[in-house]
């Protein structure tokens, strides 16, 4: 058995594996944007032995977004977190930025993506007003911008035009999480899609 998770690399899942008695799996996250995306899905979906679809929503909201019936031969499986896995006691990413205690920390933590998926720039070009009503305040991006250096370097630029670099950090990625999360006063996400979460 071989397990995919996104259309085009189905699609090669596919090829690979044709006339084999290889069985395979497509695992449906969210929307997928884009002309090749879509043919990849809509040929892929048939020719998978097994598709599961993350929370009971997803599949309406596929249908609506992609125009593809996944609601057929799928199992949904709910997308979960197990809070022990994010919950951590540590604010050390405060001590590392040498903020005071009752400083403002907000964040957000994804990675910079080529298709745009995640919006850093939004939240850059917000910033600024918001650091005038809140002059204690500041940013943290955590997110590994290798896929798409153009859109983290974009980021970078507009913070030291709107001169608030010294109040926004790029930390790139990180293996701490849940000691990120922990340090924030608020988490940020600024995302053009996601798969939504089940009622």
């Amino acid at each position: 058995m071989v397990h995919s998770h996104q259309p085009v690399e189905a699609l090669h899942l596919y090829l690979a594996t044709r006339g084999s008695q290889i069985k395979r799996v497509l695992t449906l996250h969210g929307v997928y944007a884009g002309t090749k995306n879509d043919l990849a899905l809509r040929f892929v979906l048939p020719r998978m032995h097994a598709r599961v679809v993350l929370g009971r929503d997803l599949a309406a909201w596929l249908a609506k977004e992609q125009g593809v019936d996944v609601t057929k031969d799928c199992v949904v499986i709910n997308n979960g977190v197990d809070p022990k896995r994010i919950i951590s006691a540590s604010r050390m990413l405060r001590s590392e930025l040498k903020l005071a205690d009752d400083s403002l920390l907000l964040g957000m933590i994804a990675n910079f993506y080529a298709d745009r998926r995640k919006d850093q720039l939004t939240v850059c070009k917000a910033l600024p007003r918001f650091f005038e009503q809140h002059p204690q305040a500041r940013f943290v991006f955590i997110g590994n911008p290798d896929d798409a250096p153009y859109l983290f370097d974009e980021c970078v630029s507009l913070c030291r035009k709107e001169n608030i670099s010294d109040r926004v950090h790029f930390l790139g990625k990180r293996s701490d999480i849940p000691d990120v999360l922990s340090s924030l006063d608020l988490f940020v996400l600024s995302s053009r899609w996601r798969a939504r979460p089940s009622r």
